[in-house]
């Protein structure tokens, strides 16, 4: 397979393939920190409903 082989075995490809996993791990951070950040929010208003 040509294609398959330019991204593991040439410079250009694995150029290519580095980005789009750099870019794939950011958009994963991102989306993390979200749901994280949401949570903490809803611990904290859960808390301060108990005290």
């Amino acid at each position: 397979m040509k294609g398959m082989k330019h991204f593991k075995e040439e410079e250009g490809g694995r150029k290519i393939m580095c980005e789009a996993v750099e870019k794939y791990a950011e958009s994963y951070a991102e989306k993390y920190a979200e749901k994280y950040a949401e949570n903490v929010r809803l611990n904290s208003l859960l808390d301060s409903i108990k005290k």
